[in-house]
């Protein structure tokens, strides 16, 4: 842990810490600071930095400054009240995602440039173990890369103060970024690397520098094994649907639900329930079906300020799945209680995608969720969604199943 200045800390409880505390609420999602308190944040870490930094390279410059406010952040975990669990995924990772996206592009863009240079070079030598990950979780590639990025920030940033590598910075992080990925396919398919390819076993012999030599640890390099025995990108993915299905049936319209059913004098206490399951769908199919939806899918919800979207925008997002969830519904009720209910699910659906903004973790940029496209993509997903109510004898005409774990 590097020596930071009590001033400085103070500054970044101030500036950082209590904005985001002002943002969290009820509703789980990610809160990130506003762009006018990174800005002054950085600004000062910049003031308190060593004079070395004044002649380095501006991407070590950025990447130094992003070293700093990671560990003002995680100094700062205990005022926030999260286990570890929620306060790198709420909060730690979101804001680094936000700070590289926005602040500290040049860093950003070089850390993309090494990830997608590394994954080049191995397609044809692990083409084998990809086609395996590939297959076994029903995935596609750019989740590698997003878990790649998502391990070396929540563990694996912090290690070297980037001011100590000089002018091999470049070499040393592209082969953390290497070291991240042959490991990470070597877990994620349980050790079926190719075998004219050597991977895990040689990874300790990558020394470009004394520095890098930190993972030959025994308790370091467990650390990073654990991160790489599953895939943050995929457990955000089923985390993120898990909500639009909830968003969907809500208890709100599961008492309304009732109240429909009560009333057409049918068998009391059924609920709604949706048999589907993210877990068991090919989310290769899916991105390639609904691609924008699946950026979403993917991406980091995060509570802002920031009003993106006006009436009209809102209005059309839920105009255009009200219709659609009425036509599904209006099958197995009567064509009031649809409107009613299609309402309802609307209404949820269009205020949790406009409520806040969607970040990229790979792209590092902000999704924009509007146009004839995306709303094209959303109806066809939210009603390949519905697709799954069933009819069940002795119970009722609509039956959806709540869980997804």
């Amino acid at each position: 842990m590097i020596e930071i200045n009590q001033h400085l800390q103070l500054e970044f409880k101030n500036l950082i810490i209590n904005n985001i505390l002002d943002k969290l609420n009820n509703n789980n999602d990610s809160a990130v600071v506003d762009g006018v308190n990174v800005g002054k944040t950085l600004e000062l870490i910049n003031n308190y930095c060593p004079l070395s930094i004044i002649n380095v390279d501006s991407i070590i410059k950025e990447i130094y400054l992003l070293y700093v406010f990671s560990h003002l952040l995680r100094m700062s975990s205990s005022d926030l009240n999260y286990t570890d669990a929620d306060f790198l995924e709420k909060i730690y990772y979101p804001n680094l995602i936000y700070v590289l996206a926005y602040f500290l592009t040049k860093a950003s863009k070089f850390f993309q440039s090494s990830i997608r240079k590394i994954y080049n070079e191995s397609k044809e030598k692990l083409e084998k173990t990809l086609l395996f990950y590939i297959t076994f979780y029903n995935s596609e590639y750019i989740v590698i890369k997003n878990d790649v990025i998502n391990i070396f920030l929540n563990n694996m940033l912090f290690d070297i103060n980037p001011l100590e590598l000089n002018a091999n910075y470049k070499e040393y992080y592209n082969s953390v970024f290497q070291y991240i990925f042959y490991l990470y396919l070597d877990r994620q398919s349980s050790g079926l690397i190719d075998e004219n390819f050597e991977l895990s076993s040689n990874q300790d012999e990558i020394t470009l520098s004394s520095r890098y030599n930190i993972y030959k640890n025994g308790i370091r390099r467990t650390q990073i094994q654990l991160m790489c025995n599953e895939s943050a990108t995929l457990k955000k993915i089923y985390s993120n649907f898990n909500k639009v299905k909830n968003d969907i049936i809500s208890n709100e319209l599961q008492k309304l639900y009732t109240i429909i059913i009560d009333k057409n004098s049918l068998i009391d206490n059924k609920m709604l329930v949706l048999k589907f399951n993210m877990e068991d769908e090919n989310l290769l199919t899916i991105s390639k079906q609904f691609p924008l939806i699946y950026k979403l899918l993917r991406s980091i919800k995060i509570k802002t300020n920031d009003n993106r979207y006006n009436n009209y925008d809102k209005s059309l997002i839920k105009e255009t799945l009200r219709n659609s969830i009425y036509l599904k519904l209006h099958k197995y009720i009567n064509e009031d209680h649809a409107a009613l209910l299609a309402e309802a699910m609307s209404l949820r659906i269009e205020q949790s995608i406009t409520e806040g903004s969607f970040l990229d973790p790979y792209t590092l940029t902000t999704l924009e969720v509007r146009g004839s496209m995306f709303l094209k993509q959303l109806s066809l997903f939210i009603n390949m969604v519905l697709d799954h109510i069933d009819t069940v004898d002795n119970i009722g005409p609509l039956l959806m199943e709540t869980s997804l774990n």
